[in-house]
């Protein structure tokens, strides 16, 4: 086998271990724990951004049920926003939430954060990287193996035009290593008929240290011609994130924030949110916090992602 080959099967052996992968669970009260982590990397389960192929699972406490049914809000992208897979794509920046359908009839709700997709392909190399999102622009072959000479083999499928793939890195010879949304197979595919996915959405963000003891109102500072994505109605394109200061958002709790307010709203670490929405008065996004003794230093962040005047 030539030493090209053995490197392609290394990458698709260590994709498929890394998929296997339990990372550690997320916070979440109660029987059920929702654990989420990015497929094609080493269990990372923090700062998700848009096209990166999730992995979704539940543990049940007493070991009775196990996910049915998962559904996605918006829908991952290429899939149905509901289905019996444990995989999906965020498709916009913000929240989404993630309803799961227990084997028993019970419903688990998670919601997590997800930044702008990535806007660069790496060069030739399997280290792990966020991917950048493509269009299929005319139908194009899959190949599971780039040969020695520079040349693809090992035909995968056929896939069509309109359809979108996670491209990670050029793999040589104008050839790109994707994995296609629709169905998570990893191959080789011709940059010829590929085109970036266009990335329009921006965000604001305010970040707050949280202090033991105290009950406060939190606003997010909104730039001068910044139009939060969504505003009419339940507002996805906001959020907030209550983290271990220093951790990395994605571990503690977070939720979108609808215009009407309202939420659920779980304690985390001696932090609970008391209540949040648009003060239609002060004209601003609010996130009001109540603690106790925090058990480690907490960071607030609430975001809004949206697009600027130009």
């Amino acid at each position: 086998m030539s030493s090209s080959i053995r490197r392609a099967a290394g990458v698709f052996a260590a994709f498929a271990l890394l998929g296997a992968a339990v990372p550690a669970a997320h916070a979440q009260d109660g029987r059920f724990q929702v654990n989420v982590h990015v497929e094609y990397e080493s269990g990372r389960t923090t700062d998700f951004k848009v096209g990166e192929i999730l992995m979704v699972s539940v543990r049940d406490a007493q070991n009775a049920a196990s996910p049915r049914q998962i559904c996605w809000s918006p829908a991952p992208i290429d899939r149905p926003a509901c289905s019996s897979s444990n995989q999906g794509a965020p498709s916009q920046t913000g929240a989404t939430t993630l309803t799961i359908t227990m084997s028993d009839g019970t419903t688990v709700r998670h919601t997590l954060q997800a930044g702008p997709a990535a806007g660069t392909l790496q060069p030739n190399t399997a280290a792990a990287t966020a991917p950048v999102p493509f269009e299929v622009t005319c139908a194009s072959q899959l190949y599971g193996q780039r040969l020695e000479d520079g040349t693809y083999a090992m035909p995968l499928a056929v896939v069509a035009a309109g359809q979108q793939v996670a491209g990670y890195y050029n793999a040589g010879g104008g050839y790109v290593q994707v994995a296609p949304y629709s169905t998570f197979t990893s191959g080789f595919m011709s940059n010829k008929c590929l085109k970036p996915v266009a990335q329009a959405s921006t965000q604001a963000k305010s970040t707050f240290k949280l202090k033991s003891n105290t009950e406060k109102t939190y606003y997010l500072k909104i730039p001068a011609g910044f139009k939060v994505k969504g505003f009419s109605g339940d507002a996805t394109g906001v959020s907030y994130a209550i983290d271990v200061t220093g951790g990395g958002f994605g571990n503690g709790v977070a939720n979108p924030i609808s215009s009407k307010g309202g939420g659920v709203h779980l304690p985390f670490l001696g932090a609970t949110v008391t209540k949040d929405g648009y003060d239609s008065t002060k004209k601003q996004w609010f996130v009001r916090v109540k603690t106790g003794k925090l058990k480690k230093p907490l960071t607030l962040e609430i975001l809004a992602y949206g697009s600027s005047a130009t």
